[in-house]
């Protein structure tokens, strides 16, 4: 048994190859950790079917530029660890990315231009009584950040792509270089904003200021796709296309949708 790992930095992903398997596993789970202590599977990890002895997973939800260790496990039919093996890379990124929990296909860079001051809204009520000087407090714990992060876009087609990615309604994940100071993690979108950048008409150049609430991760049901079966269907018009079109399901597996598949007229 033995794990690979590929850093695809066009993508930013991380793909996880888990090889040699033992031959009664009928299931693989791949995690991931910065300590060795606390792990966390992998987002499509949980139950990976193996195909001719192997499985795969593309981690897009890494720590960039942070020592990180994967860990894949092989198990039996009753659960039985069959196997054990662990990679470790250091995956960096030089941009920030927001990435669609979702759909993966969203995934692009952004050319971020600044952020307003980080609010934390307090979750407490305060009540005059009759006779007291002193109010009465009930609180509760803070509610998460919040921020409107501004994005430049340099083309029509940029501002296009990046419209259709907030579309989606999708949780977004913010994933910023090491030592950027711009607020990252796990955000709900707002009612967003485009702008132009400057008078002139024929400049193509937009600002669209992106409203962002920090929220928890999505839970391991809900797994990335990078297309589906109606979508290819769209794309390609007819299954014979599709059949003429790649030369194995594993190639279908490797196709990549179309952003506007998200748009539904």
């Amino acid at each position: 048994m033995s794990v690979t790992l590929a850093y695809d930095p066009g993508l930013a992903r991380v793909r996880v190859a888990v090889d040699a398997l033992p031959a009664a596993t009928v299931y693989v789970r791949v995690d991931r950790s910065v300590n060795g202590v606390q792990w966390t599977t992998v987002r499509g990890g949980d139950r990976l079917t193996p195909a001719a002895g192997a499985a795969r997973v593309d981690d897009y939800e890494f720590a960039p530029g942070v020592a990180t260790t994967w860990r894949a496990r092989a198990y039996s039919a009753v659960d039985v660890v069959l196997g054990t093996q662990t990679a470790a890379t250091t995956a960096a990124i030089d941009r920030v990315w927001l990435k669609s929990v979702a759909r993966p296909y969203l995934n692009r860079s952004i050319v971020t231009q600044q952020y307003t001051p980080v609010q934390r809204k307090a979750r407490a009520g305060v009540f005059d009584v009759p006779g007291r000087s002193f109010p009465v407090v009930v609180s509760d714990v803070a509610g998460s950040r919040q921020w409107t992060l501004s994005v430049l876009t340099s083309t029509p087609a940029e501002a296009h792509a990046l419209e259709v990615m907030l579309a989606s309604g999708d949780i977004l994940h913010v994933q910023v270089p090491a030592g950027v100071d711009i607020p990252g993690g796990y955000v709900s979108v707002g009612d967003v904003e485009l702008a132009r950048v400057s008078r002139p008409l024929r400049d193509p150049r937009r600002l669209v200021s992106i409203p962002m609430t920090e929220c928890a991760a999505p839970g391991p049901d809900v797994v990335g796709y990078t297309a589906t079966w109606a979508g290819l269907l769209a794309a390609f018009g007819s299954w014979t296309a599709v059949l003429a079109a790649f030369p194995s399901w594993a190639a279908v597996l490797e196709y990549v949708a179309a952003p506007d598949t998200v748009i539904v007229p």
